[in-house]
């Protein structure tokens, strides 16, 4: 049975297993939340277990005790990758919050030429740790068992295609499909490719063109770059 409190922790987790709480961790047991002795909690860990945990508290160390294992497997099974171009900062945000909720694994950031927000590695990786911490905390409230990974990429080009079974990006022409009829049972690892506020380039539309992608709308009106972002992982997933 699942507890209200329900943390990530950067650990292989296994049955009896003792763990010490980092210190941003044990902050927000003591601190914010202020749980003692003996409270409990849910933990999963990086080999997407969790468990039902007991703390044992000395002082300002907390340490946690995996006792029952919680078998609610909330995955998708479909292994969706989202590949953004660069929005906003508070855009981006959204996208990556909302999209972990609703189960995409991975997502990689691509400066795109129509981008607004012009995104290179060096920013990114300064803002790197608040979106690990976004993802973090979307996947302990939402019950996932996995925290995705975010990347850089400095263009679509640079995407490693062959991993995927299916290749889409979000685009309104002639040619454009449901993602419905995109998708199907066979398919286990997705890649979605989502434009900037500006939309995708003729090169770049040449590009995805050239490798064999799917276009798809995602309904009949023209959404913007994070309500599309959102859309797609819900039309994919749910």
């Amino acid at each position: 049975m699942k507890n209200q409190y329900r943390f990530f922790v950067n650990e292989i987790l296994e049955m009896h297993k003792i763990i010490p709480a980092s210190k941003e961790l044990s902050h927000q047991i003591l601190n914010v939340l202020r749980l003692h002795q003996g409270s409990k909690i849910c933990a999963f860990g990086i080999n997407k277990r969790e468990f039902l945990c007991t703390l044992d508290i000395d002082k300002k160390n907390v340490f946690i005790k995996a006792e029952q294992e919680i078998f609610e497997n909330t995955c998708p099974k479909l292994d969706l990758t989202m590949a953004i171009s660069s929005l906003k900062a508070d855009k981006i945000e959204i996208v990556l919050q909302k999209c972990t909720e609703i189960g995409v694994r991975n997502f990689i950031l691509v400066p795109s030429e129509h981008s607004i927000s012009r995104l290179d590695l060096e920013m990114f990786c300064k803002k790197r740790p608040r979106w690990d911490i976004i993802l973090k905390e979307a996947s302990e409230q939402c019950g996932g068992l996995f925290v995705p990974e975010i990347k850089f990429s400095k263009d679509f080009k640079d995407l490693n295609l062959d991993i995927y079974d299916k290749k889409i990006y979000a685009h309104k022409c002639e040619k454009s499909q449901n993602l419905s009829n995109i998708i199907d049972a066979k398919d286990s690892k997705i890649l979605i490719c989502i434009g900037s506020e500006g939309g995708f380039s003729a090169e770049e539309l040449f590009f995805f063109e050239e490798n064999d992608f799917y276009t798809s709308l995602f309904g009949e009106r023209i959404l913007r770059a994070e309500t599309a972002a959102i859309v797609s992982a819900a039309l994919a997933l749910i």
